[in-house]
């Protein structure tokens, strides 16, 4: 009889467990509250061994960039809800809880982390923040990311921006058609379509990102690098009110699906353009 190999996820420890066999053997077993553990492969019988092929590196627990973010949104609250916590920004900026507009709301149909996300159905749903200096991204190093499940690829869809309909611009992050793109402004009023690209697919999840570290912009779609400008924008400041999935006042260009695990850092985190890994678990929510 040959030995049970087993690969063990990353994040974890080997632990080995014997079911229906009491006393149990084996390293303790633990399960924290907000859902990170400790994979358990459990045996059959007494005496089977167990052989753990390899370990995974592991996903931290905490953020080295905790004190640079500003934005933090989980979307985890009641199927429907409209409000707290499902609406409430977890970052140590301390946004307070966004308002919810028409009939964008919380959904436990569909979610990557948690139990649940944001639903937008793509006419004039959208979720606001009040204006904060925060949402400035000027010529500073910056980060914004989320997992997006669009239901179409077709069309313009914000996802999260600084942008209103009536004239006052300063950036765009959003869809467009199958690619990702970012849109600045550096006078108020200027729309500058200034990169994009990549590949979605309908009715599936995709890790968004767009960073700059101060020389290069660039923009990733699960984890590769997909465009990158070197051109340095001074993004405007003209509007400070953030739009998650329309546009800042009125919800324009709705985004058609569910957005999770949205989070803007003040600080360039991934920078490659080899790309990055992408996580397996929810973002960190401490230092």
């Amino acid at each position: 009889m040959g030995l049970a190999v087993v690969t063990v996820a990353a994040g974890g420890m080997p632990v080995v467990d014997v079911t229906g066999i009491a006393p149990r053997t084996g390293l303790p077993v633990t399960e924290a509250t907000n859902g990170y553990g400790v994979p358990v492969t459990k045996v059959a019988a007494l005496g089977m061994p167990v052989v753990f092929e390899s370990i995974g590196v592991g996903e931290s627990a905490t953020d080295p960039f905790w004190s640079s973010v500003v934005l933090l949104m989980g979307f985890n609250g009641a199927d429907g809800s409209t409000g707290a916590p499902g609406l409430t920004d977890e970052s140590i900026a301390v946004n307070g809880t966004g308002t919810f507009h028409n009939q964008a709301q919380i959904d436990t149909a569909q979610f990557k982390f948690g139990t649940s996300s944001l639903l937008l159905d793509g006419t004039t749903d959208w979720v606001s923040f009040p204006s904060d200096n925060d949402f400035v991204l000027s010529t500073l190093p910056f980060t914004i990311e989320c997992w997006i499940r669009p239901t179409t690829i077709v069309g313009t869809h914000f996802i999260c921006v600084c942008w209103e309909t009536s004239g006052l611009l300063a950036w765009s992050f959003y869809q467009l058609n199958e690619q990702i793109w970012l849109n600045v402004s550096t006078i108020g009023t200027d729309n500058i379509s200034f990169l994009g690209g990549g590949t979605l697919t309908a009715n599936a999840w995709h890790a968004v990102c767009v960073d700059f570290d101060g020389i290069t912009y660039r923009i990733y779609i699960n984890g590769a690098m997909v465009a990158s400008s070197t051109v340095l924008k001074n993004i405007s400041a003209s509007i400070k009110v953030l739009g998650i999935g329309g546009s800042s006042n009125s919800g324009a260009f709705s985004f058609a699906g569910w957005i999770d695990e949205l989070r803007l850092t003040k600080a360039a985190r991934y920078a490659s353009n080899t790309g990055y890994t992408v996580r397996t678990t929810a973002f960190p929510r401490s230092a």
